[in-house]
């Protein structure tokens, strides 16, 4: 009936089609709510899962503050492992602490600084070692210290060749199947380690979780265990140190500049309130020193540590005091304020002999080289020499400079090291038997500081410049014997403080090529001279002495590289050979270099004669260096007839009385000039000859180089 009837088939067919479409959206609800159900089903057990991860992980953390709730790092250490190995399953455990960071106190007396000490546990006992750093050798150690991180190892495949630093076997060897070491950190810098060692497997996440969060809170505690070592040796040293300090101590504000005084500073100082600004105690100063206390402002704006000593009055007496204090920098590099203290010096420090201190020579200083020898056949020991120089000692008195000496000494002993010389040239040398380049260089810092605040002597201030270089065994050099050439060659740096470098090394080397060569000319007692020729503006013939030394080259100005007991008898040997050379058939001026020694040497010794003065007034002296009694140098000369040229390097130390003196008669310059216009000017006016290597067309009066050199033969046939 339906098929035959058209009507009735076509309300089927759409009632079929309907029930399909419900069909497919009934199908699509169904998933829909499955797939909720599924997801409901997925998060339950996410969340069971983490509920389980942060219950283990407060277990461990609460059964880990139980454990390092002792006060001592054995005992925290011990209950910390016993806890651990209850829910984590290894067989041994070892700590192994480095360095107590920045909190170890006077590691080098402690002798801290090259130990290492660990704690093994194993079987509920802890056992406590010492080891050198070079027994970390080919440890996991060592790859950690490289490295700074985690370490897990897999040793049940693969036997990875790690040595156990108790046993120096490997720990395949011992049965070892895995290990899992973590380095333990203060301010991002490892001061120590622990290593899990497993005869079964330590690969399980949740284990290596339990452990990363354990060990977390024991670097914690750690860390402060050292803080609170550290804070009660500080305090028992600042302790015995106040209350030792015979005047007091104060703390000052560098940004208001108030000072709180100790009552016992207060007492000493004589002032009734504790608290006081800069400007009022700077009243109490005398005149003559304001200056000197006025240097303090530079190093506290520079927050540097200071030292200075003045004169104040104190009721109606005058006292010499000493004032040095060290800021306090946060960790943010905030100078929050100093501390410091003053304290009275008896002015017999400085005026009476017999309080003067026993100084090593050095006579002592060979004595103690040949101990220090003997010491350095151990791979082990360590040491550095500094040098320190006083600079123009010629132009002090004698008293004056021996009380600055043995100031410099006195300063070098209490600041620097015990093992201090002095040697007959006002020069210091003093040990230490470390190589921390950083701790060298607070001592050279805090010296250097302390002598430039200068003395008092016989009611006047003295200022003095010294000079410093130090040199490390076996860091820079493995031989002693070098370390004195090395000290003296840093020395002639224009540095006021050096260290050794390639550049030292490289001077000391041409140094011995140098002087091998002019000592084996000199016993043959000649030399040979060549004659640069030099092109003037007038035409008149000159030339410029050049020693021709075999190995050596003429052009090389090589006198630098030699030490004055070579030096003067060399230069008086090219004097000796010019002079001889010259009679009135040779024609032109004779340019020759010579140092200050040698010429003190020359006129002390009645080397010249006045016979000569002839062959004298075709020399020009052109002196290299300084002497700060260059003038009696200048009128000796004039009396022979020389000339003399003063070098353009060293203008800057000649007071301006000298350089107006018209027994100069003219200056060498060996590279350019700075503010080259306003010096030819200044020179031009001085009325100078210039001897250069450059052409200054604009110069009236100069003498360049050229490229001509020639033997005495030649220069006899050119006449003028």
């Amino acid at each position: 009936y339906i098929l035959k009837n058209k009507s009735v088939r076509d309300d089927l067919k759409q009632l079929l089609h309907a029930i399909e479409v419900l069909e497919t959206e009934i199908e699509k609800t169904d998933s829909v709510l499955i797939n909720e159900t599924n997801e409901d089903d997925k998060n339950l057990e996410v969340q069971t899962q983490i509920r389980d991860l942060i219950s283990r992980i407060e277990t461990i953390i609460n059964l880990t503050n139980l454990a390092l709730k002792n006060d001592n790092v054995r005992d925290s250490l011990l209950e910390f492992s016993k806890s651990l190995e209850e829910y984590v399953k290894f067989d041994e455990v070892l700590y192994v602490i480095l360095t107590k960071a920045d909190l170890e106190v006077i590691p080098e007396f402690l002798e801290n600084y090259n130990r290492v000490m660990t704690y093994q546990y194993k079987k509920e006992r802890l056992y406590e070692r010492e080891f050198s750093f070079n027994n970390l050798s080919g440890t996991v150690i060592e790859m950690l210290i490289a490295n700074n991180h985690e370490i897990l190892m897999d040793f049940k495949e693969t036997p990875i060749q790690v040595k156990d630093l108790l046993s120096e076997k490997s720990y395949a060897e011992q049965g070892m199947k895995s290990l899992y070491a973590l380095p333990l950190h203060y301010e991002k810098e490892m001061f120590g380690c622990a290593i899990f060692t497993s005869e079964s497997d330590l690969n399980e996440q949740s284990q290596i979780l339990n452990l990363k969060i354990a060990c977390k809170l024991l670097e914690f505690k750690l860390v402060s265990l050292f803080y609170q070592e550290n804070l009660r040796c500080q305090k028992v040293i600042l302790q015995a140190a106040a209350n030792d300090l015979e005047d007091g101590m104060f703390y000052l504000d560098p940004e208001t500049g108030r000072i709180l005084l100790t009552e016992k500073l207060a007492a000493f100082l004589q002032i009734d309130s504790r608290l006081l600004y800069r400007e009022d105690f700077q009243k109490a100063i005398i005149e003559d020193d304001q200056k000197i206390y006025d240097n303090i402002r530079r190093f506290v704006e520079a927050g540097e540590i200071y030292r200075s000593e003045y004169r104040l009055m104190i009721g109606e007496k005058q006292v010499l005091v000493c004032e040095q204090a060290t800021p306090y920098i946060t960790k943010e590099g905030i100078i929050k304020f100093y501390v410091g203290t003053i304290r009275k010096l008896d002015n017999e420090v400085y005026l009476n002999d017999e309080d003067s201190p026993v100084i090593k020579t050095e006579a002592d200083y060979l004595d103690t080289f040949a101990l220090i020898t003997e010491k350095a056949k151990d791979l082990e020991y360590k040491c550095s020499f500094a040098k320190f120089c006083l600079l123009d000692r010629e132009s002090y008195a004698e008293a004056v400079r021996l009380k600055i000496r043995e100031y410099i000494y006195r300063v070098l002993r209490e600041n620097f090291s015990e093992t201090t010389f002095v040697f007959d040239d006002d020069s210091f040398i003093a040990i230490l038997e470390v190589n921390d380049q950083r701790m060298i260089d607070r001592k050279v810092k805090a010296t250097l500081g302390i002598c430039d605040q200068g003395i008092i002597y016989e009611n006047c201030a003295l200022h003095f410049d010294i000079k410093v270089a130090v040199v490390r065994f076996p860091r820079d050099t493995y031989n002693l014997q070098e370390i004195g050439e090395f000290l003296d060659i840093a020395l002639l740096s224009e540095n006021r403080y050096q260290i050794f470098n390639d550049d030292i090394h490289k001077h000391f080397l041409r140094k011995k090529a140098v002087t091998t060569c002019v000592v084996e000319q000199l016993k043959r007692d000649s030399l040979e001279l060549l004659y640069l020729r030099l092109q003037t503006k007038d035409g008149s013939l000159a030339y410029e002495v050049r020693p021709n030394v075999p190995g050596l080259q003429p052009q090389e100005n090589f006198s630098e590289y030699l030490d004055l007991k070579i030096l003067i008898p060399f230069e008086k040997l090219v004097l000796k050979t010019l002079v001889k050379s010259l009679d009135e058939q040779i024609f032109g001026r004779f340019y020759v270099h010579l140092s200050c020694n040698t010429l003190d040497f020359i006129l002390n010794d009645d080397y010249l004669t006045r016979d000569l003065n002839g062959r004298y007034q075709k020399i020009i002296l052109c002196l290299d260096d300084y002497s700060s009694h260059l003038d009696k140098i200048f009128t000796q000369l004039h009396s022979f007839e020389f000339k003399v040229n003063i070098n353009y390097r060293t203008i800057n130390k000649y007071p301006l009385g000298l350089l107006l003196n018209p027994k100069i008669n003219g200056i060498s310059v060996d590279d350019g000039l700075d503010e080259r216009n306003k010096t030819l000017a200044v020179y031009n006016a001085m009325g100078y000859e210039i001897l250069a290597n450059l052409n200054f067309p604009d110069y009236h009066n100069l003498i360049h180089r050229t490229e001509e050199l020639s033997k005495m033969e030649k220069v006899k046939q050119i006449k003028e």
